[in-house]
């Protein structure tokens, strides 16, 4: 009975969202350019995104400026899926939808990618524009 209710304390405790449940930000040379809050949903977690204006790469596709997120206006989480360790999501960005990942690396780090479509990509890459490297995230109390 004991390695029974081990177990089941393990299936508990390694549930996709627990790992992801929290506050989490994305700071660059002292501005928070990202706000993201995670909560166990019924079904899989739920939550808020907020996430600067503008937030410029350089030819890398590293974080070179940022416009700092607002903190009063996040938006809601929508279809939101749980595959293979990433949460995946979607935000109303004006009249479109921006999608993202979002990956736990340890307790206190994980990264948000954004998600581009292919006829993003090649706008993107027609304008010379790099495509952003993940953004590394902390989890704050």
């Amino acid at each position: 009975m004991r390695p029974f209710a081990i177990a089941l304390v393990g299936l508990a405790l390694g549930q996709p969202g627990n790992v992801l449940i929290g506050n989490w930000t994305a700071d660059f040379q002292g501005t928070t350019f990202v706000r993201l809050v995670c909560v166990e949903g019924a079904t899989s977690p739920q939550g808020t995104l907020s996430i600067g204006q503008r937030v410029h790469v350089d030819g890398e596709g590293n974080v070179d400026s940022v416009t700092a997120a607002s903190s009063s206006t996040p938006s809601r989480m929508l279809d939101v899926h749980w595959n293979d360790g990433v949460l995946s999501f979607g935000i109303n960005d004006g009249p479109d939808v921006a999608r993202f990942e979002f990956r736990s690396l340890d307790a206190n780090h994980a990264e948000l990618a954004p998600i581009f479509s292919e006829e993003e990509r090649r706008q993107l890459a027609a304008g010379q524009v790099p495509l952003p490297k993940p953004f590394r995230l902390t989890k704050t109390p």
